[in-house]
């Protein structure tokens, strides 16, 4: 009788954060102040992302599919001048999130 070898399981790493993040900002004017919206962008750098988590100041705002490079920020509450927001994604599965990363950005 033959005596059978165990397969290991792959085990599921987290994926790779996002790269060169960066955003198209749009300031809206509300009275003396602005509303910040945008899109920000990335470069995708893992293959095993289930997403991506999108966040401004700290606020999860959507969870968009993997493979994305974009996502249209709708207009935020109003800010005065020379506020910045930050705008954050991070990549995630079911094995965990990358690190976040950033790029802040305000209205004049």
């Amino acid at each position: 009788m033959s005596q059978s070898t165990p397969t290991a399981t792959p085990t599921l790493a987290s994926p790779a954060p996002v790269n060169n993040v960066n955003i198209t900002m749009v300031c809206t004017p509300d009275g003396i102040n602005f509303k910040h919206s945008g899109t920000p962008t990335w470069e995708d750098k893992s293959n095993n992302e289930d997403g991506f988590n999108i966040y401004v100041n700290g606020t999860l705002i959507a969870s968009i599919p993997a493979n994305s490079v974009s996502y249209n920020v709708p207009q935020g509450s109003s800010m005065a001048a020379g506020i910045a927001s930050i705008f954050e994604v991070e990549a995630f599965n079911a094995a965990g999130q990358a690190a976040k990363k950033s790029v802040t950005r305000g209205c004049p």
